[in-house]
């Protein structure tokens, strides 16, 4: 392999470091795109994208690491393993090579929906200004 990134694996590991950053639609685009591989390629090709996936983030250099929030210790591709995790062809795949993406896919879900709460939390609706005003003062 090059060292250029495939630009399907790019696209995917893209969507993942979108969703991180409170895109909602990410996760579906997701799904949708290992459904077309399954289309296109079978059970297979959906492991053999995960694992290429893998390979590539653990492979990319340190700018693109640091754009996609890699350096911030996000695994794009169990993210990826997680919005693939309802798709029967990926939970029936007992390729050992896959078990430590589908193990950590379940925790790198539950850090993007806490990260979207979060970042819902902070926006100004939530606050009014006199209310923020009042506490930063209060706590003074």
């Amino acid at each position: 392999m090059d060292d250029r990134m495939p630009v399907h694996i790019h696209d995917l590991l893209l969507l993942a470091a979108s969703a991180w950053e409170g895109n909602h639609r990410a996760p579906e685009a997701l799904r949708e795109a290992g459904r077309q591989i399954l289309v296109e390629g079978g059970p297979k090709a959906l492991a053999e994208t995960a694992l290429l996936a893998l390979h590539c983030q653990s492979k990319m250099d340190g700018s693109l690491k640091r754009s996609m929030g890699v350096l911030r210790g996000r695994n794009l591709v169990a993210f990826i393993a997680s919005c693939w995790n309802d798709l029967p062809s990926w939970k029936m795949n007992h390729d050992p090579a896959l078990a430590p993406l589908k193990a950590a896919a379940p925790e790198a879900a539950q850090l993007v929906r806490l990260m979207r709460q979060l970042q819902a939390f902070a926006r100004p609706e939530h606050f009014g200004g006199d209310q923020v005003h009042s506490f930063s003062s209060a706590r003074l």
